[in-house]
Protein backbone atom coordinates (compact mmCIF):
# COMPACT_ATOMS: atom_id res chain seq x y z
CA UNK A 1 0.00 0.00 0.00
CA UNK A 2 2.91 2.40 0.79
CA UNK A 3 4.68 1.75 -2.53
CA UNK A 4 1.22 2.33 -4.06
CA UNK A 5 0.92 5.35 -2.68
CA UNK A 6 4.08 6.65 -3.22
CA UNK A 7 3.94 5.71 -6.66
CA UNK A 8 0.62 7.39 -7.16
CA UNK A 9 2.46 10.64 -5.49
CA UNK A 10 5.35 10.38 -8.45
CA UNK A 11 2.32 10.22 -11.02
CA UNK A 12 0.64 12.80 -9.78
CA UNK A 13 3.62 15.44 -9.62
CA UNK A 14 4.63 14.10 -12.50
CA UNK A 15 1.60 15.20 -14.18
CA UNK A 16 1.39 18.91 -12.57
CA UNK A 17 5.15 19.55 -14.45
CA UNK A 18 3.26 20.54 -17.28
CA UNK A 19 0.45 23.09 -18.02
CA UNK A 20 -3.06 21.91 -18.54
CA UNK A 21 -3.68 21.36 -22.39
CA UNK A 22 -6.02 24.32 -22.21
CA UNK A 23 -3.72 26.04 -20.82
CA UNK A 24 -1.09 25.77 -23.12
CA UNK A 25 -3.52 26.27 -26.20
CA UNK A 26 -4.75 29.42 -24.81
CA UNK A 27 -1.39 30.75 -23.63
CA UNK A 28 0.11 30.34 -27.49
CA UNK A 29 -3.00 31.35 -29.19
CA UNK A 30 -2.97 34.51 -27.11
CA UNK A 31 0.32 35.45 -27.89
CA UNK A 32 -0.19 34.83 -31.28
CA UNK A 33 -2.91 37.67 -31.45
CA UNK A 34 -1.68 39.85 -29.21
CA UNK A 35 1.24 40.09 -31.79
CA UNK A 36 -1.10 40.57 -34.80
CA UNK A 37 -2.69 43.24 -32.70
CA UNK A 38 0.56 45.07 -32.19
CA UNK A 39 1.20 44.86 -36.06
CA UNK A 40 -1.98 45.86 -36.88
CA UNK A 41 -2.43 48.61 -34.14
CA UNK A 42 0.71 50.33 -35.36
CA UNK A 43 0.59 49.73 -39.13
CA UNK A 44 -3.02 51.39 -38.86
CA UNK A 45 -1.96 53.90 -36.56
CA UNK A 46 0.82 54.43 -39.48
CA UNK A 47 -2.05 54.78 -42.32
CA UNK A 48 -4.70 56.75 -40.18
CA UNK A 49 -1.97 59.89 -39.49
CA UNK A 50 -2.43 60.43 -43.25
CA UNK A 51 -6.15 61.40 -44.17
CA UNK A 52 -5.34 60.60 -47.56
CA UNK A 53 -5.07 56.83 -46.47
CA UNK A 54 -7.63 56.48 -43.52
CA UNK A 55 -10.00 54.86 -46.48
CA UNK A 56 -6.97 51.59 -46.16
CA UNK A 57 -6.99 51.84 -42.72
CA UNK A 58 -10.81 51.71 -42.44
CA UNK A 59 -10.59 47.60 -42.41
CA UNK A 60 -7.41 47.06 -40.61
CA UNK A 61 -9.06 49.32 -37.71
CA UNK A 62 -12.54 46.88 -38.03
CA UNK A 63 -9.76 43.42 -37.99
CA UNK A 64 -8.16 45.24 -34.96
CA UNK A 65 -11.64 45.98 -33.03
CA UNK A 66 -12.88 41.92 -34.04
CA UNK A 67 -9.34 40.66 -32.58
CA UNK A 68 -9.47 42.77 -29.37
CA UNK A 69 -12.86 41.51 -28.59
CA UNK A 70 -11.10 38.10 -29.28
CA UNK A 71 -8.94 38.71 -27.03
CA UNK A 72 -10.66 39.87 -24.06
CA UNK A 73 -12.84 36.66 -24.24
CA UNK A 74 -9.23 34.68 -23.92
CA UNK A 75 -8.11 36.37 -21.41
CA UNK A 76 -11.51 35.58 -19.34
CA UNK A 77 -11.46 31.91 -20.10
CA UNK A 78 -7.60 31.89 -19.47
CA UNK A 79 -8.77 33.54 -16.12
CA UNK A 80 -11.08 30.66 -15.46
CA UNK A 81 -9.13 27.85 -16.64
CA UNK A 82 -6.22 29.11 -14.08
CA UNK A 83 -8.39 28.98 -11.00
CA UNK A 84 -9.88 25.84 -11.88
CA UNK A 85 -6.44 23.92 -13.04
CA UNK A 86 -3.07 22.80 -11.00
CA UNK A 87 -0.24 24.05 -12.06
CA UNK A 88 3.69 23.74 -12.04
CA UNK A 89 5.13 25.75 -9.50
CA UNK A 90 7.79 27.38 -10.24
CA UNK A 91 11.27 26.39 -9.42
CA UNK A 92 12.06 26.14 -5.14
CA UNK A 93 15.39 27.36 -5.26
CA UNK A 94 14.17 30.95 -7.20
CA UNK A 95 14.92 33.53 -4.66
CA UNK A 96 12.38 35.22 -3.42
CA UNK A 97 12.48 38.50 -4.96
CA UNK A 98 12.50 36.45 -8.33
CA UNK A 99 9.53 34.81 -7.24
CA UNK A 100 8.16 38.05 -6.52
CA UNK A 101 8.71 39.75 -9.63
CA UNK A 102 7.47 36.64 -11.39
CA UNK A 103 4.13 36.68 -9.92
CA UNK A 104 3.76 40.50 -10.45
CA UNK A 105 4.52 40.32 -13.91
CA UNK A 106 1.92 37.44 -14.39
CA UNK A 107 -0.85 39.45 -12.35
CA UNK A 108 0.56 42.34 -14.38
CA UNK A 109 -0.25 40.24 -17.73
CA UNK A 110 -3.81 38.96 -16.67
CA UNK A 111 -4.26 42.43 -16.16
CA UNK A 112 -3.70 43.79 -19.11
CA UNK A 113 -4.81 41.58 -21.62
CA UNK A 114 -7.92 42.40 -19.56
CA UNK A 115 -7.46 46.92 -19.77
CA UNK A 116 -5.80 46.58 -23.28
CA UNK A 117 -9.19 45.47 -25.27
CA UNK A 118 -11.33 47.59 -22.73
CA UNK A 119 -9.87 50.46 -23.62
CA UNK A 120 -9.44 50.69 -27.21
CA UNK A 121 -13.75 49.38 -26.89
CA UNK A 122 -13.80 52.57 -24.58
CA UNK A 123 -11.88 54.39 -27.32
CA UNK A 124 -13.87 53.33 -29.99
CA UNK A 125 -17.37 53.95 -28.03
CA UNK A 126 -16.82 58.05 -28.32
CA UNK A 127 -17.21 57.18 -31.99
CA UNK A 128 -14.70 60.32 -32.50
CA UNK A 129 -11.61 59.98 -34.77
CA UNK A 130 -8.78 61.37 -33.10
CA UNK A 131 -6.75 61.84 -35.72
CA UNK A 132 -9.16 64.60 -38.05
CA UNK A 133 -10.58 65.52 -34.62
CA UNK A 134 -14.12 64.56 -36.12
CA UNK A 135 -17.23 63.00 -34.92
CA UNK A 136 -16.89 59.02 -36.61
CA UNK A 137 -20.16 57.51 -36.75
CA UNK A 138 -19.74 54.33 -39.17
CA UNK A 139 -20.45 50.70 -37.99
CA UNK A 140 -17.86 48.66 -35.77
CA UNK A 141 -18.67 45.03 -36.78
CA UNK A 142 -17.38 42.01 -35.42
CA UNK A 143 -15.18 40.32 -38.49
CA UNK A 144 -17.69 42.05 -40.07
CA UNK A 145 -20.88 40.40 -39.28
CA UNK A 146 -22.31 41.23 -36.06
CA UNK A 147 -22.40 45.08 -34.81
CA UNK A 148 -20.46 45.68 -31.94
CA UNK A 149 -22.28 47.90 -29.20
CA UNK A 150 -20.63 50.48 -27.56
CA UNK A 151 -20.68 51.74 -23.99
CA UNK A 152 -23.60 53.85 -23.69
CA UNK A 153 -22.33 56.14 -20.76
CA UNK A 154 -19.63 56.92 -22.94
CA UNK A 155 -21.61 56.62 -26.35
CA UNK A 156 -24.27 59.15 -25.46
CA UNK A 157 -22.09 61.47 -23.68
CA UNK A 158 -22.46 64.86 -25.25
CA UNK A 159 -19.86 65.65 -28.34
CA UNK A 160 -17.53 67.66 -26.42
CA UNK A 161 -17.05 65.46 -23.66
CA UNK A 162 -16.83 62.54 -26.17
CA UNK A 163 -14.31 64.53 -28.17
CA UNK A 164 -12.06 64.92 -24.64
CA UNK A 165 -12.64 60.99 -23.85
CA UNK A 166 -11.78 60.16 -27.52
CA UNK A 167 -7.97 61.66 -27.03
CA UNK A 168 -7.47 60.51 -23.59
CA UNK A 169 -8.36 56.94 -24.10
CA UNK A 170 -6.41 56.67 -26.92
CA UNK A 171 -3.71 57.84 -25.08
CA UNK A 172 -4.86 55.42 -22.18
CA UNK A 173 -4.79 52.31 -24.94
CA UNK A 174 -1.30 53.62 -26.36
CA UNK A 175 0.29 53.38 -23.56
CA UNK A 176 -1.20 50.06 -22.13
CA UNK A 177 -0.58 48.78 -25.29
CA UNK A 178 2.87 49.66 -25.24
CA UNK A 179 2.83 47.93 -21.72
CA UNK A 180 1.72 44.84 -22.75
CA UNK A 181 4.56 44.19 -25.28
CA UNK A 182 7.56 45.44 -22.72
CA UNK A 183 5.97 42.66 -20.11
CA UNK A 184 5.51 40.04 -22.96
CA UNK A 185 9.23 40.90 -24.23
CA UNK A 186 10.37 40.54 -20.85
CA UNK A 187 8.37 37.36 -20.33
CA UNK A 188 9.85 35.66 -23.40
CA UNK A 189 13.32 36.70 -21.86
CA UNK A 190 12.84 35.43 -18.55
CA UNK A 191 11.52 31.97 -19.74
CA UNK A 192 15.04 31.94 -22.29
CA UNK A 193 16.87 32.57 -18.95
CA UNK A 194 15.32 29.92 -17.17
CA UNK A 195 15.81 27.28 -20.07
CA UNK A 196 19.26 28.09 -21.01
CA UNK A 197 20.86 29.71 -18.17
CA UNK A 198 19.06 28.24 -15.08
CA UNK A 199 18.39 25.07 -16.83
CA UNK A 200 14.82 24.08 -14.87
CA UNK A 201 11.33 23.32 -16.46
CA UNK A 202 9.52 26.51 -16.33
CA UNK A 203 9.51 26.76 -20.65
CA UNK A 204 9.13 23.05 -20.62
CA UNK A 205 6.05 22.83 -18.72
CA UNK A 206 4.49 25.67 -21.32
CA UNK A 207 5.97 24.93 -24.77
CA UNK A 208 5.05 20.66 -25.98
CA UNK A 209 8.33 19.18 -27.22
CA UNK A 210 10.82 20.65 -24.78
CA UNK A 211 12.72 17.97 -22.52
CA UNK A 212 11.88 18.35 -18.81
CA UNK A 213 14.72 18.15 -16.34
CA UNK A 214 14.93 15.47 -14.10
CA UNK A 215 12.64 15.03 -10.84
CA UNK A 216 15.36 15.88 -8.47
CA UNK A 217 15.70 19.00 -9.62
CA UNK A 218 13.46 20.67 -6.68
CA UNK A 219 10.33 20.97 -8.62
CA UNK A 220 7.25 21.25 -6.58
CA UNK A 221 3.98 20.38 -7.92
CA UNK A 222 1.57 22.99 -5.81
CA UNK A 223 0.24 25.74 -7.63
CA UNK A 224 1.58 29.33 -8.65
CA UNK A 225 -0.03 31.27 -5.66
CA UNK A 226 -1.22 34.26 -7.87
CA UNK A 227 -3.74 35.39 -5.36
CA UNK A 228 -1.44 37.24 -2.97
CA UNK A 229 -2.94 40.51 -2.09
CA UNK A 230 0.82 41.85 -2.30
CA UNK A 231 1.05 40.49 -5.79
CA UNK A 232 -2.04 41.69 -7.38
CA UNK A 233 -0.81 45.68 -5.57
CA UNK A 234 2.19 45.64 -6.86
CA UNK A 235 0.84 44.95 -10.62
CA UNK A 236 -2.00 47.01 -10.67
CA UNK A 237 -0.36 50.02 -9.03
CA UNK A 238 1.82 49.72 -12.16
CA UNK A 239 -0.79 49.11 -14.50
CA UNK A 240 -3.07 52.08 -13.35
CA UNK A 241 0.38 54.57 -13.14
CA UNK A 242 0.43 53.70 -16.85
CA UNK A 243 -2.84 54.49 -17.49
CA UNK A 244 -2.68 57.74 -16.08
CA UNK A 245 0.30 58.69 -18.22
CA UNK A 246 -1.40 57.69 -21.16
CA UNK A 247 -4.61 59.79 -19.59
CA UNK A 248 -2.42 63.25 -19.07
CA UNK A 249 0.38 63.03 -21.60
CA UNK A 250 -2.53 63.02 -24.79
CA UNK A 251 -5.20 65.71 -24.01
CA UNK A 252 -7.39 66.86 -26.71
CA UNK A 253 -5.71 69.71 -28.73
CA UNK A 254 -7.86 73.00 -29.79
CA UNK A 255 -10.44 72.80 -32.19
CA UNK A 256 -8.98 72.36 -36.05
CA UNK A 257 -10.59 75.80 -37.65
CA UNK A 258 -11.18 74.23 -40.83
CA UNK A 259 -13.51 71.67 -41.11
CA UNK A 260 -12.33 67.67 -42.36
CA UNK A 261 -14.15 64.92 -44.26
CA UNK A 262 -13.78 61.33 -43.16
CA UNK A 263 -14.30 59.46 -46.38
CA UNK A 264 -16.34 56.56 -45.05
CA UNK A 265 -18.27 56.14 -48.23
CA UNK A 266 -15.46 54.47 -49.88
CA UNK A 267 -14.85 52.88 -46.71
CA UNK A 268 -15.22 48.96 -47.23
CA UNK A 269 -16.25 47.42 -44.38
CA UNK A 270 -15.09 43.61 -43.98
Amino acid sequence: MTVDHHEATRSHAAAVRRFPAGLIVIHWLSALLIAIMLATGWWMMELIDDPRRMTAAFPIFQFHKSLGLVVLAAAFFRIVLRTRRRVPALPRRMPGWERLTAFASHAALYILLVTVPLSGWSYISTQWAESLDKEFRAPSLFFGLVPIPYFPVIAEAEGGLRRALSFHLSGVHAWLAYGLLVLALFHVAAALKHHFIDRDNVLGSMLPGIRQPDAEDGEASAPHKLTSGRVWLIAGGGIVALALLGWLFNPPPPRRSVDTTIPVASAKIP
